[in-house]
């Protein structure tokens, strides 16, 4: 039971850091695209929103 609970604690750590860095990684084509205050202040809340869902579907599990 106990080495079943690690496997899926960690493949949902390993999901998370995925899809973090895939945001990331759009993120700043997305700023190196289409460089403006605007889109940038959108782009961290996104990012912030995605980061805090995360944290609260991920941290009870």
């Amino acid at each position: 039971m106990v080495v079943a609970f690690v496997v899926v604690v960690v493949g949902l750590v390993v999901v998370v850091v995925v899809v973090v860095v895939v945001v990331v990684v759009v993120v700043v084509v997305v700023v190196m695209v289409v460089e403006g205050t605007v889109v940038v202040v959108v782009v961290v809340v996104v990012v912030v929103v995605v980061v805090v869902v995360v944290v609260v579907v991920v941290g009870p599990a």
